[in-house]
């Protein structure tokens, strides 16, 4: 299937919990650009998050991680690959990081 932005796409085994919705596999998750969720996502795969999106809960990946810029995310930041933090990207919580770090400027955590 291709991508499509006015698509939500929700994959086979994915549980939603009280405050994560965390996929089962190797499955990469996307944020689109200037989306708002108020939940946090794990996964096992990447995850994408696009310019302007805010995200209100952690994210943890077992992937790369990357968001751009202008984003914020409300909760922590984990990823045992590599990080790219676009630049402006405000993250409330704490940022852990396996991999390689890229920074953009004036990133505040």
């Amino acid at each position: 299937m291709p991508f499509d932005r006015k698509t939500l796409v929700i994959p086979d085994g994915t549980r939603f919990e009280e405050q994560l919705i965390i996929t089962d596999g190797d499955v990469d998750v996307v944020i689109s650009d200037n989306a708002y969720t108020e939940f946090g996502f794990k996964t096992d795969g990447r995850i994408f998050v696009g310019e302007r999106a805010q995200v209100k809960g952690d994210l943890i990946s077992k992937g790369d991680l990357y968001i751009d810029m202008f984003s914020k995310i409300g909760g922590s930041v984990f990823s045992d690959g590599k990080v790219y933090l676009g630049d402006r990207v405000v993250i409330d919580g704490k940022l852990s990081v396996k991999g390689d770090l890229d920074v953009g400027d004036n990133v505040e955590i």
